[in-house]
Protein backbone atom coordinates (compact mmCIF):
# COMPACT_ATOMS: atom_id res chain seq x y z
CA UNK A 1 0.00 0.00 0.00
CA UNK A 2 2.84 1.98 0.81
CA UNK A 3 4.50 1.90 -2.60
CA UNK A 4 1.02 2.44 -4.29
CA UNK A 5 0.80 5.67 -2.38
CA UNK A 6 3.92 7.07 -3.89
CA UNK A 7 3.09 5.85 -7.20
CA UNK A 8 0.00 7.88 -6.89
CA UNK A 9 1.58 10.91 -6.35
CA UNK A 10 4.18 10.26 -9.21
CA UNK A 11 0.91 9.23 -11.44
CA UNK A 12 -1.15 12.44 -10.45
CA UNK A 13 1.94 14.96 -11.45
CA UNK A 14 2.01 12.94 -15.26
CA UNK A 15 -1.56 13.30 -15.75
CA UNK A 16 -2.05 9.84 -15.50
CA UNK A 17 -4.89 10.13 -13.14
CA UNK A 18 -6.75 13.79 -12.40
CA UNK A 19 -6.10 14.04 -8.57
CA UNK A 20 -5.77 12.54 -5.11
CA UNK A 21 -8.32 12.29 -2.99
CA UNK A 22 -8.53 10.57 0.42
CA UNK A 23 -12.35 10.82 1.69
CA UNK A 24 -13.26 16.11 4.40
CA UNK A 25 -1.56 25.76 4.71
CA UNK A 26 3.68 29.58 5.07
CA UNK A 27 2.86 31.97 7.96
CA UNK A 28 4.75 35.78 7.90
CA UNK A 29 7.79 35.05 10.34
CA UNK A 30 9.34 32.42 12.07
CA UNK A 31 7.90 30.74 15.15
CA UNK A 32 9.47 28.48 17.42
CA UNK A 33 7.95 25.34 17.82
CA UNK A 34 7.13 23.11 21.17
CA UNK A 35 9.16 20.27 21.40
CA UNK A 36 6.92 16.74 21.70
CA UNK A 37 7.85 13.27 22.39
CA UNK A 38 6.61 12.70 18.26
CA UNK A 39 8.65 15.59 17.49
CA UNK A 40 11.72 15.90 20.27
CA UNK A 41 13.57 18.81 18.44
CA UNK A 42 10.46 21.09 18.17
CA UNK A 43 11.77 20.98 14.60
CA UNK A 44 9.43 22.60 11.96
CA UNK A 45 11.25 20.79 8.93
CA UNK A 46 10.55 23.63 6.53
CA UNK A 47 14.26 23.36 4.78
CA UNK A 48 14.41 22.40 0.90
CA UNK A 49 17.54 20.66 -0.46
CA UNK A 50 20.05 23.07 -2.31
CA UNK A 51 18.87 22.32 -5.58
CA UNK A 52 15.86 23.12 -4.94
CA UNK A 53 14.59 26.08 -7.20
CA UNK A 54 11.74 26.43 -9.92
CA UNK A 55 10.51 24.67 -12.23
CA UNK A 56 11.88 21.76 -9.69
CA UNK A 57 10.07 23.00 -6.79
CA UNK A 58 9.12 26.02 -5.45
CA UNK A 59 12.07 28.24 -3.77
CA UNK A 60 11.57 28.14 0.25
CA UNK A 61 10.13 31.79 0.30
CA UNK A 62 6.58 31.60 0.95
CA UNK A 63 5.58 33.43 -1.95
CA UNK A 64 2.13 34.05 -0.34
CA UNK A 65 -0.78 36.80 -1.67
CA UNK A 66 -2.92 38.33 0.69
CA UNK A 67 -5.33 35.52 1.94
CA UNK A 68 -3.01 32.66 0.45
CA UNK A 69 -0.34 30.61 2.29
CA UNK A 70 1.94 27.92 1.14
CA UNK A 71 3.17 25.83 4.06
CA UNK A 72 6.62 24.14 3.36
CA UNK A 73 8.54 20.84 4.41
CA UNK A 74 11.04 18.74 3.50
CA UNK A 75 8.80 15.85 2.45
CA UNK A 76 5.35 15.60 1.13
CA UNK A 77 3.08 16.97 2.84
CA UNK A 78 -1.01 16.38 1.61
CA UNK A 79 -3.65 18.03 3.48
CA UNK A 80 -7.08 16.30 4.10
CA UNK A 81 -8.97 19.14 6.58
CA UNK A 82 -9.16 21.96 8.32
CA UNK A 83 -11.12 23.82 11.53
CA UNK A 84 -11.55 26.91 12.70
CA UNK A 85 -10.35 27.41 16.08
CA UNK A 86 -11.93 29.88 18.83
CA UNK A 87 -9.00 32.26 18.68
CA UNK A 88 -9.84 33.07 14.71
CA UNK A 89 -6.95 30.77 13.72
CA UNK A 90 -7.14 27.44 12.30
CA UNK A 91 -5.79 24.23 12.43
CA UNK A 92 -5.79 21.87 9.25
CA UNK A 93 -4.31 17.92 9.09
CA UNK A 94 -3.45 15.34 6.81
CA UNK A 95 -0.24 12.94 5.86
CA UNK A 96 3.23 13.57 5.77
CA UNK A 97 6.55 12.19 4.60
CA UNK A 98 8.59 13.78 8.08
CA UNK A 99 9.04 10.19 9.61
CA UNK A 100 12.16 8.46 10.24
CA UNK A 101 9.96 5.04 10.75
CA UNK A 102 8.16 4.78 7.51
CA UNK A 103 6.47 6.60 4.65
CA UNK A 104 3.50 8.06 5.85
CA UNK A 105 2.97 9.88 9.30
CA UNK A 106 -0.48 12.17 10.75
CA UNK A 107 0.86 16.12 11.08
CA UNK A 108 -1.54 18.67 12.26
CA UNK A 109 -0.29 22.41 11.77
CA UNK A 110 -2.12 25.48 13.71
CA UNK A 111 -1.88 28.88 12.33
CA UNK A 112 -3.23 32.47 13.21
CA UNK A 113 -6.11 34.33 11.66
CA UNK A 114 -3.62 35.60 9.02
CA UNK A 115 -2.14 32.74 8.31
CA UNK A 116 0.94 32.61 10.81
CA UNK A 117 2.41 29.03 11.72
CA UNK A 118 2.04 28.63 15.14
CA UNK A 119 3.16 24.95 15.70
CA UNK A 120 2.82 21.69 13.69
CA UNK A 121 3.32 18.22 14.57
CA UNK A 122 3.60 14.97 13.38
CA UNK A 123 2.92 11.74 14.67
CA UNK A 124 5.45 9.30 13.82
CA UNK A 125 3.67 5.40 13.04
CA UNK A 126 4.28 2.13 11.74
CA UNK A 127 3.20 3.22 8.26
CA UNK A 128 0.01 3.89 6.71
CA UNK A 129 -0.97 6.93 8.93
CA UNK A 130 -3.09 9.52 8.19
CA UNK A 131 -5.13 12.33 9.81
CA UNK A 132 -8.54 12.77 7.81
CA UNK A 133 -10.76 15.03 9.52
CA UNK A 134 -11.12 17.08 13.39
CA UNK A 135 -13.42 18.56 14.93
CA UNK A 136 -12.25 22.06 17.52
CA UNK A 137 -13.35 22.16 20.75
CA UNK A 138 -14.57 25.15 23.23
CA UNK A 139 -11.27 25.43 24.87
CA UNK A 140 -8.94 25.91 21.50
CA UNK A 141 -8.23 22.46 21.99
CA UNK A 142 -8.67 20.03 18.67
CA UNK A 143 -9.36 15.96 18.08
CA UNK A 144 -7.82 14.55 15.25
CA UNK A 145 -9.14 11.46 13.25
CA UNK A 146 -7.45 9.43 11.03
CA UNK A 147 -5.75 5.62 11.16
CA UNK A 148 -2.12 4.21 12.22
CA UNK A 149 -0.64 1.10 10.94
CA UNK A 150 -0.13 -1.28 14.02
CA UNK A 151 2.75 -3.90 13.57
CA UNK A 152 2.30 -7.48 14.30
CA UNK A 153 1.33 -8.10 18.24
CA UNK A 154 0.67 -4.44 18.92
CA UNK A 155 -3.46 -5.61 17.91
CA UNK A 156 -3.55 -8.38 19.68
CA UNK A 157 -3.43 -10.20 16.25
CA UNK A 158 -0.65 -12.32 14.63
CA UNK A 159 -0.79 -9.55 11.48
CA UNK A 160 -0.27 -6.20 10.73
CA UNK A 161 -3.47 -4.31 11.06
CA UNK A 162 -4.78 -0.45 9.86
CA UNK A 163 -6.61 1.21 13.18
CA UNK A 164 -8.70 3.95 13.73
CA UNK A 165 -6.97 6.45 15.50
CA UNK A 166 -8.61 9.48 17.73
CA UNK A 167 -5.97 12.40 19.32
CA UNK A 168 -6.67 15.23 21.05
CA UNK A 169 -4.19 18.53 21.15
CA UNK A 170 -4.48 20.89 23.68
CA UNK A 171 -4.37 24.51 22.36
CA UNK A 172 -0.49 24.65 21.94
CA UNK A 173 -0.23 21.33 20.01
CA UNK A 174 0.07 19.07 23.16
CA UNK A 175 -0.94 15.74 23.51
CA UNK A 176 -3.98 15.42 25.66
CA UNK A 177 -4.58 11.71 24.94
CA UNK A 178 -4.48 9.34 21.79
CA UNK A 179 -6.53 6.32 21.24
CA UNK A 180 -6.47 2.73 19.01
CA UNK A 181 -9.89 2.24 18.12
CA UNK A 182 -10.80 -0.78 15.92
CA UNK A 183 -11.39 -4.32 15.09
CA UNK A 184 -8.33 -5.94 14.64
CA UNK A 185 -8.26 -6.04 10.72
CA UNK A 186 -8.41 -3.13 8.57
CA UNK A 187 -10.23 -0.20 9.92
CA UNK A 188 -10.52 3.56 9.45
CA UNK A 189 -11.87 6.65 10.75
CA UNK A 190 -12.41 9.42 8.49
CA UNK A 191 -14.86 11.99 9.83
CA UNK A 192 -15.67 13.26 13.37
CA UNK A 193 -18.53 15.10 15.33
CA UNK A 194 -19.82 16.47 18.39
CA UNK A 195 -22.65 15.45 20.28
CA UNK A 196 -25.08 16.96 22.40
CA UNK A 197 -23.85 15.22 25.32
CA UNK A 198 -20.49 16.77 25.45
CA UNK A 199 -18.71 13.50 23.88
CA UNK A 200 -17.54 12.40 20.41
CA UNK A 201 -18.57 10.50 17.46
CA UNK A 202 -16.42 8.90 14.78
CA UNK A 203 -17.42 7.67 11.30
CA UNK A 204 -15.04 5.22 8.93
CA UNK A 205 -14.89 2.10 7.47
CA UNK A 206 -13.93 -2.00 8.94
CA UNK A 207 -13.25 -5.01 6.84
CA UNK A 208 -13.95 -6.84 10.07
CA UNK A 209 -16.98 -8.30 8.64
CA UNK A 210 -17.51 -8.90 5.26
CA UNK A 211 -16.40 -6.65 2.41
CA UNK A 212 -16.51 -3.80 4.55
CA UNK A 213 -19.25 -1.45 6.75
CA UNK A 214 -19.83 1.57 8.01
CA UNK A 215 -17.59 1.93 11.61
CA UNK A 216 -19.27 3.98 13.81
CA UNK A 217 -17.67 4.94 17.44
CA UNK A 218 -18.94 6.94 19.97
CA UNK A 219 -16.34 8.49 22.33
CA UNK A 220 -17.15 9.93 26.01
CA UNK A 221 -15.17 13.29 26.32
CA UNK A 222 -11.84 11.94 27.39
CA UNK A 223 -11.56 9.73 24.24
CA UNK A 224 -13.01 6.41 26.43
CA UNK A 225 -15.16 3.95 23.58
CA UNK A 226 -18.70 3.59 24.96
CA UNK A 227 -19.51 1.61 21.84
CA UNK A 228 -19.22 1.10 17.94
CA UNK A 229 -21.56 -0.06 15.68
CA UNK A 230 -21.12 -1.67 12.26
CA UNK A 231 -23.68 -0.36 9.63
CA UNK A 232 -24.23 -1.66 5.74
CA UNK A 233 -25.31 -4.51 4.69
CA UNK A 234 -24.06 -8.33 3.11
CA UNK A 235 -24.59 -7.18 -0.39
CA UNK A 236 -21.98 -5.06 -0.94
CA UNK A 237 -18.68 -2.66 -0.21
CA UNK A 238 -19.68 0.46 2.33
CA UNK A 239 -17.01 3.13 3.31
CA UNK A 240 -18.06 5.63 5.76
CA UNK A 241 -16.85 9.29 4.95
CA UNK A 242 -19.07 12.07 6.66
CA UNK A 243 -20.62 12.24 9.70
CA UNK A 244 -22.91 14.89 10.53
CA UNK A 245 -25.20 15.13 14.16
CA UNK A 246 -28.78 16.54 14.21
CA UNK A 247 -30.17 18.76 16.95
CA UNK A 248 -32.07 15.60 18.51
CA UNK A 249 -28.70 14.08 18.87
CA UNK A 250 -29.13 11.60 15.79
CA UNK A 251 -26.79 10.93 13.52
CA UNK A 252 -26.68 11.20 9.04
CA UNK A 253 -23.97 8.76 7.94
CA UNK A 254 -22.31 9.25 4.31
CA UNK A 255 -20.20 7.52 2.24
CA UNK A 256 -19.61 4.84 -0.96
CA UNK A 257 -21.52 1.76 -1.40
CA UNK A 258 -19.62 -0.47 -4.28
CA UNK A 259 -22.38 -2.84 -5.44
CA UNK A 260 -22.20 -5.23 -8.59
CA UNK A 261 -19.92 -3.29 -10.20
CA UNK A 262 -20.60 0.53 -9.52
CA UNK A 263 -20.44 2.77 -6.87
CA UNK A 264 -23.68 4.72 -5.10
CA UNK A 265 -23.93 7.00 -2.50
CA UNK A 266 -24.88 5.64 0.49
CA UNK A 267 -26.99 7.17 3.58
CA UNK A 268 -27.55 6.06 6.58
CA UNK A 269 -29.77 8.02 9.51
CA UNK A 270 -29.88 6.80 13.04
CA UNK A 271 -30.56 7.72 16.78
CA UNK A 272 -28.00 9.07 19.19
CA UNK A 273 -27.35 5.58 20.10
CA UNK A 274 -26.31 4.33 16.73
CA UNK A 275 -29.83 2.53 16.18
CA UNK A 276 -30.58 2.74 12.00
CA UNK A 277 -33.30 4.34 11.41
CA UNK A 278 -33.24 4.64 7.03
CA UNK A 279 -30.71 3.66 4.73
CA UNK A 280 -30.76 5.25 1.18
CA UNK A 281 -28.55 4.45 -1.83
CA UNK A 282 -28.38 7.37 -4.87
CA UNK A 283 -26.76 6.99 -8.11
CA UNK A 284 -27.39 6.32 -11.91
CA UNK A 285 -27.85 2.92 -13.32
CA UNK A 286 -24.67 3.47 -15.79
CA UNK A 287 -22.28 5.52 -14.15
CA UNK A 288 -20.53 5.59 -10.61
CA UNK A 289 -21.50 8.29 -7.99
CA UNK A 290 -19.40 8.74 -5.26
CA UNK A 291 -20.28 10.51 -2.09
CA UNK A 292 -17.48 12.47 -0.91
CA UNK A 293 -18.71 14.64 1.89
CA UNK A 294 -21.97 15.70 3.14
CA UNK A 295 -23.08 18.76 5.00
CA UNK A 296 -26.40 19.85 6.82
CA UNK A 297 -28.37 23.20 6.05
CA UNK A 298 -29.49 25.90 7.94
CA UNK A 299 -33.57 24.42 7.15
CA UNK A 300 -32.65 21.15 8.40
CA UNK A 301 -32.26 19.37 4.85
CA UNK A 302 -29.07 17.24 3.96
CA UNK A 303 -26.53 17.95 1.20
CA UNK A 304 -24.50 15.18 -0.49
CA UNK A 305 -21.65 16.20 -2.63
CA UNK A 306 -18.95 14.10 -4.62
CA UNK A 307 -18.96 12.98 -8.28
CA UNK A 308 -20.10 11.18 -11.02
CA UNK A 309 -18.02 9.64 -13.57
CA UNK A 310 -19.21 6.87 -16.40
CA UNK A 311 -16.03 5.21 -14.75
CA UNK A 312 -13.03 6.21 -11.87
CA UNK A 313 -10.77 6.22 -13.92
CA UNK A 314 -12.08 7.94 -16.84
CA UNK A 315 -10.54 12.28 -16.35
CA UNK A 316 -13.18 13.31 -19.50
CA UNK A 317 -15.89 11.94 -17.64
CA UNK A 318 -16.36 13.47 -13.93
CA UNK A 319 -18.46 15.96 -13.31
CA UNK A 320 -18.98 17.64 -9.66
CA UNK A 321 -22.15 16.04 -8.20
CA UNK A 322 -24.22 17.57 -5.18
CA UNK A 323 -28.07 16.51 -4.42
CA UNK A 324 -30.19 17.88 -1.76
CA UNK A 325 -31.99 14.96 0.25
CA UNK A 326 -34.53 14.98 3.26
CA UNK A 327 -33.97 12.76 6.42
CA UNK A 328 -36.43 10.70 5.13
CA UNK A 329 -34.27 9.99 1.91
CA UNK A 330 -36.63 11.89 -0.98
CA UNK A 331 -34.44 13.65 -2.87
CA UNK A 332 -35.52 17.50 -3.82
CA UNK A 333 -32.65 18.01 -6.42
CA UNK A 334 -29.73 16.96 -8.01
CA UNK A 335 -27.39 19.13 -10.21
CA UNK A 336 -24.11 18.22 -12.46
CA UNK A 337 -21.33 20.80 -12.51
CA UNK A 338 -18.77 20.79 -14.75
CA UNK A 339 -17.43 17.92 -16.62
CA UNK A 340 -16.09 19.58 -19.55
CA UNK A 341 -12.61 17.97 -18.82
CA UNK A 342 -12.88 17.28 -15.27
CA UNK A 343 -14.18 18.30 -11.93
CA UNK A 344 -14.73 16.83 -8.54
CA UNK A 345 -16.15 17.88 -5.28
CA UNK A 346 -14.58 16.61 -2.07
CA UNK A 347 -16.21 18.93 0.87
CA UNK A 348 -19.36 20.82 0.95
CA UNK A 349 -20.66 23.19 3.84
CA UNK A 350 -23.21 25.42 4.57
CA UNK A 351 -23.38 28.92 4.07
CA UNK A 352 -24.58 32.03 6.39
CA UNK A 353 -27.39 33.23 3.72
CA UNK A 354 -28.62 29.61 3.22
CA UNK A 355 -26.80 28.15 0.26
CA UNK A 356 -24.07 25.56 0.01
CA UNK A 357 -20.57 26.65 -0.54
CA UNK A 358 -18.60 23.05 -2.07
CA UNK A 359 -14.76 22.72 -2.95
CA UNK A 360 -12.14 20.09 -4.97
CA UNK A 361 -10.97 20.25 -8.06
CA UNK A 362 -10.96 20.88 -11.99
CA UNK A 363 -9.33 20.59 -14.62
CA UNK A 364 -12.01 22.06 -16.65
CA UNK A 365 -11.56 25.98 -15.88
CA UNK A 366 -8.33 27.63 -14.44
CA UNK A 367 -5.76 26.02 -16.54
CA UNK A 368 -7.70 24.00 -19.16
CA UNK A 369 -5.43 21.49 -21.21
CA UNK A 370 -2.38 22.09 -19.24
CA UNK A 371 -2.77 18.39 -17.70
CA UNK A 372 -2.93 19.89 -13.93
CA UNK A 373 -5.57 20.35 -11.32
CA UNK A 374 -6.77 23.89 -9.77
CA UNK A 375 -8.61 24.55 -6.97
CA UNK A 376 -12.37 24.20 -7.72
CA UNK A 377 -14.92 26.72 -5.67
CA UNK A 378 -18.38 26.72 -6.30
CA UNK A 379 -20.93 28.79 -4.67
CA UNK A 380 -24.96 27.26 -4.72
CA UNK A 381 -28.21 29.13 -3.62
CA UNK A 382 -30.57 26.96 -0.99
CA UNK A 383 -32.27 25.73 -4.30
CA UNK A 384 -29.21 24.43 -6.31
CA UNK A 385 -29.26 27.44 -8.61
CA UNK A 386 -25.42 27.88 -9.47
CA UNK A 387 -24.30 31.43 -7.93
CA UNK A 388 -20.32 31.00 -9.17
CA UNK A 389 -17.96 28.73 -9.96
CA UNK A 390 -13.78 29.87 -9.96
CA UNK A 391 -10.62 28.14 -10.27
CA UNK A 392 -7.97 29.09 -8.14
CA UNK A 393 -4.36 27.42 -9.28
CA UNK A 394 -0.95 28.89 -10.22
CA UNK A 395 0.15 26.11 -12.98
CA UNK A 396 1.44 23.58 -10.79
CA UNK A 397 -1.53 20.80 -9.17
CA UNK A 398 -3.41 21.74 -6.60
CA UNK A 399 -6.76 19.81 -4.42
CA UNK A 400 -8.53 20.97 -2.27
CA UNK A 401 -10.08 18.78 0.44
CA UNK A 402 -12.19 20.75 2.69
CA UNK A 403 -13.76 24.14 3.17
CA UNK A 404 -15.51 26.39 5.94
CA UNK A 405 -17.20 29.24 6.26
CA UNK A 406 -14.83 31.46 9.26
CA UNK A 407 -16.57 33.42 11.96
CA UNK A 408 -16.37 36.82 9.40
CA UNK A 409 -18.54 34.98 6.81
CA UNK A 410 -15.58 34.52 4.69
CA UNK A 411 -14.50 30.81 2.94
CA UNK A 412 -11.40 29.35 4.54
CA UNK A 413 -10.12 26.08 2.37
CA UNK A 414 -7.44 23.61 3.04
CA UNK A 415 -5.64 22.08 0.11
CA UNK A 416 -2.48 20.23 -1.34
CA UNK A 417 -0.50 22.19 -3.75
CA UNK A 418 2.61 20.91 -6.04
CA UNK A 419 5.83 22.94 -5.39
CA UNK A 420 6.96 21.63 -9.00
CA UNK A 421 8.40 19.25 -11.21
CA UNK A 422 10.13 17.41 -8.61
CA UNK A 423 7.38 16.19 -6.99
CA UNK A 424 7.03 18.34 -3.72
CA UNK A 425 3.38 18.98 -2.07
CA UNK A 426 2.56 21.35 0.33
CA UNK A 427 0.07 22.50 2.62
CA UNK A 428 -2.24 25.13 1.00
CA UNK A 429 -4.13 27.73 2.41
CA UNK A 430 -6.66 29.81 0.85
CA UNK A 431 -8.23 32.81 2.97
CA UNK A 432 -11.42 33.88 0.26
CA UNK A 433 -14.00 36.62 0.75
CA UNK A 434 -17.64 35.64 -0.16
CA UNK A 435 -17.49 36.19 -3.58
CA UNK A 436 -14.59 33.54 -3.82
CA UNK A 437 -11.75 36.40 -4.38
CA UNK A 438 -8.36 36.31 -2.99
Amino acid sequence: MKKMIGISLAMAWLGLIPGITVSGCGGEGPVEPIAQPDNPEGKDDSSRPWWCFPPFCRAPENNEKSGESIYKASRAQLTHALTQTPDGGYVLVGESALTNNDFMALFALKVDARGNKQWIRNFDGKGEDAAHDLVALDDGSVVIVGNSEVVQGESGGDYDAIEGRVIQLDPSGNTVWDRLVGMERHDELRSIARTPDGGLVALGFTHAVGDGDFFLVKLDAAGQILWTRTLGGPDGTDVGKSVKVLKDGGLVLGGTRLQEGKMRAFVIHTDAAGNELGAYTYGDPTRDVSLEDLTLTRDGGVVLAGYVATNFFDAPDRAGWVSRIELSGQTLWTKEIGGEVWDHFASAAPTSDGGIILAGQTRSIGHPGALVNDVLLVKLASDGTLQWRKAKGDGYDNYADCVVQNTQGDFAVGATTMSGLLNFFDVYLLRLAPTGDL
